[in-house]
């Protein structure tokens, strides 16, 4: 498995530009982000990915990572007849369906791929094939038109370089199940857990640092008390470490052909579930020993004011 080595993505000095660090602090990781992008980076709202890390009380360690998506994605709807993605269902009703924005995506597992989410988040609808009405809850349930949900699964693509940046690719993918339902499935946690494509594609990871710090993104970080009040951060071999154990959790999807394939695989792997294969991705983030630091706590309240 390639490891992503350019100098130029990884060389610098070892801590982050104070600047960088204050530019990157927000409440959370979904409006605030979107409020830091705006104001402070002139984002106009495509998708991209970012990391969010969390800090402890005392701004002094990082206690938790995740990846984060944002932004309008200009996807084209889709369509789909309802038995290709339900096998006992009809090819009289059609499931209409798109993914505007990555906002609904949340990366609890601390990886590159998200949670299962429901089919509520989505903009869908349900349609007759032969005069375009809507098919309302109870007649969907009559002809044997079931829920479904929806999965990102990203990784590191080796596009990445100095010019562009941090490239990631992803696939988004449809279960023929709710998300409800697969929650009782411990395997459909992971990234290989099968399912049947719906879009593919590329977005950069940001923001970019204004000086090199060995690292090609700034994360985005939420302290335990606002830098204003308490102007320390970890160091910046622990800000690498925590970034790289984000950004390296990764695999790849198992793309199926439709919903009757993906159901029966389903069974295979819940009857044994061995046979859940999760690929390492194609090309992976460096990795960054954490080793114990004895001061651990940098300064940046002079940079900040």
């Amino acid at each position: 498995m390639p490891v992503l080595s350019s100098r130029t993505l990884f060389s610098g000095g070892e801590d982050a530009h104070p600047n960088d660090v204050g530019n990157a602090e927000v409440l959370n990781f979904s409006t605030s982000i979107d409020c830091r992008l705006k104001d402070t980076f002139k984002w106009k709202g495509q998708a991209l990915g970012a990391v969010g890390l969390t800090l402890s009380a005392d701004n002094a360690k990082v206690i938790g990572g995740q990846f984060v998506t944002r932004g309008t994605t200009g996807f084209k709807e889709l369509k789909f007849p309802a038995n290709f993605i339900w096998k006992d269902s009809t090819p009289e009703v059609t499931l209409v369906l798109n993914i505007p924005t990555l906002d609904i995506f949340v990366f609890e597992e601390g990886g590159l791929w998200s949670n299962i989410t429901p089919s509520g988040s989505t903009v869908h609808s349900f349609h007759n094939t032969n005069d375009g009405e809507v098919v309302l809850a109870d007649e969907r349930n009559r002809l044997g038109v079931g829920d479904f949900s929806v999965r990102m699964v990203c990784q590191l693509s080796s596009s990445s370089d100095g010019r562009k940046g941090i490239v990631v690719k992803f696939v988004i993918l449809l279960f023929p199940a709710s998300a409800t339902e697969l929650s009782d499935t411990p395997e459909s946690r992971f990234a290989g857990w099968p399912g049947i494509k719906l879009y593919e594609g590329t977005f950069p990871v940001v923001p970019k640092p204004t000086v090199p710090w060995q690292c090609p993104i700034v994360p985005f970080l939420r302290p335990g008390v606002p830098f204003s009040e308490l102007a320390m951060a970890p160091s910046g071999k622990r800000l690498r470490a925590a970034v790289s154990a984000v950004m390296r959790k990764a695999g790849q999807p198992l793309v199926l052909d439709n919903g009757s394939s993906v159901v029966k695989k389903w069974r295979e792997i819940r009857a044994n579930p061995r046979l859940l294969t999760v690929l390492s991705p194609d090309t992976t983030w460096p990795y960054v020993e954490m080793s114990p630091e004895p001061e651990g706590k940098i300064p940046y309240l002079s940079l900040f004011v």
